[in-house]
């Protein structure tokens, strides 16, 4: 999965309920 906003790959962070939880390493999109 690519970042909405800088385009950098997003890394799994962990699960809220049935959502999946992603984070940007650069730019710290949630």
């Amino acid at each position: 999965m690519k970042c909405p906003k800088c385009g950098f790959e997003m890394k799994k962070v962990g699960r809220i309920g049935l959502a999946v939880v992603y984070v940007c390493p650069r730019c710290n999109w949630k």
